[in-house]
């Protein structure tokens, strides 16, 4: 819950730079893109599980309806066509409980998209249809004892429907999702592994709020006045400048362990990193229109079940250089490589003794892509959306096999602020 308080605060301090949802001049760069935050509740209907009685027999059972809240971001682009998003799942209302064993289900939106036929319009309703890339968790215990159960995630690509309707600076939504294949293998014990099946349908009611912060500079762009000051800035060899970022980040781990898979199944490949800040600096130099970033970032995962805690700590120092690809109508995706040194910490323990801790230093090798809303290019401040992955990061256990902590990293907003260009650009 120490997430919420946070998300509110940017919430309420965004709410003033909000506008009515329009695009007064038509298809333009500055209408392209608007930034949205929300809230959400998914209840979610059918599924059934096992478990493993008193006698030593294996049971079936079905999965009660369970609410969600989640947080949701989004941002709406090719002029209210399309919205790509994705939803942190807040605690359940309430843990399901059956004959002793309690359960519970959620699902992370990792990265969603939304196609709307008909473009988003004040006091219209909009149908639309899309896809999201899923992580649907399940997890079951005994006796109210968390640590007895095995949190356990597969990623999905389930489809998705419902409708959007405007009013004034707000967005409410209906949409249903559908997972046409629901199916897990799922340790119901520490031996034994039993075929599943996780909710198949979620509905989703939405309330967001947009935000549009460039429109009040496409007078200028309109006119011409942005391109004089662009050209006569490229004169004077201004537009390079130095810039600082910052944004939430989250990790998706790519490989199973050969150390992990071999001596504890249930605890094999955890799915993902808790969410963690993305701190950056750097310098971008115009002529070759290419960002040269130093990043920082640290985060931890742990993973256990059935008296076993595994615990991954990554942190990581970041050199990179991107190239924009091309820019269309200021959506600007960009490419680039980059080094980085890194501090990988392995623990296991057993019932609070820890029985493994292992740490190791490398240089690791990667690449990077993501991309720029950029409606002009003397804005003092941008959103960022980037992707970075260092193949087979990994250390060796203590049997000489390998624990990986390959990880793709996915940053999907994130505030860039270049201070130079609020002094150059007066």
């Amino acid at each position: 819950m120490k997430i919420i308080k946070p998300i509110l605060s940017l919430f309420i301090c965004l709410n003033a730079l909000a506008q009515p949802y329009y695009r007064e001049n038509g298809n333009t760069r500055h209408s392209f893109a608007q930034t949205v935050f929300g809230i959400e509740t998914q209840v979610s209907l059918g599924g059934s599980s096992k478990f493993v009685n008193e006698k030593g027999e294996v049971e079936s059972f079905n999965l009660n309806p369970q609410l969600t809240p989640r947080v949701y971001i989004a941002g709406t682009h090719f002029w209210g066509h399309t919205e790509f998003y994705f939803s942190i799942p807040l605690p359940p209302i309430q843990v399901n409980e059956n004959n002793g064993t309690y359960y519970k289900t959620n699902v992370s939106d990792i990265f969603g998209a939304k196609i709307f036929p008909w473009a988003i319009k004040r006091n219209k309703l909009r149908p639309f249809v899309g896809t999201t890339l899923a992580a649907i968790s399940f997890k079951q215990y005994k006796n109210k004892n968390e640590g007895m159960g095995v949190n356990y995630t597969k990623t999905k690509v389930p489809l998705l429907a419902g409708v959007n309707y405007c009013t004034g600076k707000y967005f409410v939504e209906a949409s249903v999702t559908y997972d046409y294949n629901n199916q897990l293998n799922y340790f119901i014990s520490p031996t034994i592994k039993s075929k599943i099946h996780t909710p198949q349908l979620y509905f989703n009611l939405t309330l967001k709020r947009w935000f549009e912060t460039t429109i009040s500079a496409e007078k200028a762009y309109r006119n011409g006045e942005t391109k004089k000051r662009f050209e006569k800035l490229k004169k004077e060899k201004k537009l390079s400048s130095w810039f600082i970022g910052i944004g939430p980040s989250s990790a998706f781990f790519a490989k199973s362990s050969p150390e992990i898979k071999d001596s504890k199944p249930y605890l094999d490949k955890p799915y993902s990193t808790n969410v963690f800040a993305e701190a950056v600096a750097g310098y971008y130099y115009q002529p070759l229109e290419t960002h040269f970033v130093t990043v920082f970032r640290a985060n931890k995962t742990k993973h256990e079940g059935y008296g076993t805690k595994h615990t991954y700590l990554r942190k990581a120092l970041t050199l990179e250089a991107h190239t924009r690809v091309f820019d269309f109508h200021g959506f600007v995706p960009y490419l680039g490589i980059c080094g980085s040194y890194e501090w990988l910490n392995f623990k296991e323990e057993e019932i609070n003794s820890e029985i493994y801790n292992k740490k190791t230093e490398m240089l690791k090798p990667g690449i990077v892509f993501g991309w720029d809303i950029l409606p002009d290019k003397l804005q003092s401040f941008t959103l960022r959306t980037n992707l970075r992955y260092f193949p087979n990061l990994s250390m060796r256990g203590k049997s000489g096999k390998n624990i990986y902590f390959d990880q793709l990293e996915f940053n999907f907003i994130q505030l860039v602020f270049y201070p130079q260009r609020m002094k150059n650009f007066r």
